[in-house]
């Protein structure tokens, strides 16, 4: 269950990092479609959802159907149930999501544990931009590479971004940065990772992923409905009033 959690984690990381944005209390409107896929001997149907997100320079907030997340600069990630109106938090880093699990391990576990989240966090990005341009609803985009390669496999994406939209790209590198700091082993290729992120200028109207995990593929797409910028409510961060928590794997 450990390793579960702990690549639930992970895939959050890599959902951040797939997506270029500015960070400046930014509200997004996204469609989200993930075709169907088999995993484990489950088959999973295709799935399409509208997400909202609102993005400040230390805070991230998701919202799909009566689900949330909330990501803080500190890799404290927060996960809401506005149904049962119940909210469980986990830190991205292993080391601390151990602790917080309750459960004690010896130094061999620790050390089983460390390798496994070794080859999970070894993250290299590149991206290679193309001279190829279309029109994206009334958008002028730019089509870019992105590549992934981590420990469960590779994600592909082809990614269109425009530059019609103005927005600070080193902003969204710092928080990024700050997140991934949280992991150990993730120091020296940070920089590479923010290097290569840098490339795609703008925002991303669409991204298009091929995802090569575990011997299977599983393809999603992510495409911009809506973008403002301004000033994000001042409770989004914030767990509502009235939740209860529950322990990390209930």
């Amino acid at each position: 269950m450990k390793k579960g959690l702990l690549l639930c984690a992970v895939m959050c990381l890599v959902i951040l990092l797939s997506q270029q944005f500015a960070l400046a209390d930014i509200y997004l409107k996204q469609k989200q479609r993930t075709e169907a896929f088999s995993m484990m001997g489950q088959e999973q149907p295709a799935q399409e959802v509208e997400t909202e997100s609102w993005i400040s320079d230390s805070a991230m907030w998701t919202q799909t159907g009566d689900k949330g997340i909330l990501i803080k600069e500190d890799g404290n990630m927060i996960m809401l149930d506005h149904v049962g109106k119940t909210y469980t938090e986990m830190n991205m880093n292993y080391e601390k999501m151990a602790e917080a699990s309750g459960e004690k391990m010896d130094a061999e576990e620790m050390a089983g544990l460390k390798q496994f989240m070794g080859k999970m966090m070894d993250i290299k990005i590149s991206v290679e931009p193309t001279a190829e341009k279309k029109q994206i609803n009334g958008y002028h985009c730019q089509k870019y590479i992105q590549t992934m390669e981590m420990g469960m496999g590779t994600n592909t994406s082809v990614i269109w971004a425009t530059t019609d939209i103005n927005v600070d790209a080193d902003v969204y590198a710092k928080f990024s940065a700050s997140i991934l700091a949280n992991q150990p082993g993730m120091e020296q290729s940070l920089d590479k990772i923010v290097h290569e992120m840098k490339k795609i200028k703008g925002v991303q109207v669409l991204n298009e992923s091929t995802m090569n995990m575990m011997g299977q593929e599983m393809k999603s797409s992510v495409a911009l409905l809506e973008f403002k910028e301004g000033k994000a409510p001042s409770n989004v961060f914030l767990i509502p009033k009235g939740y209860t928590k529950k322990a990390l794997g209930d």
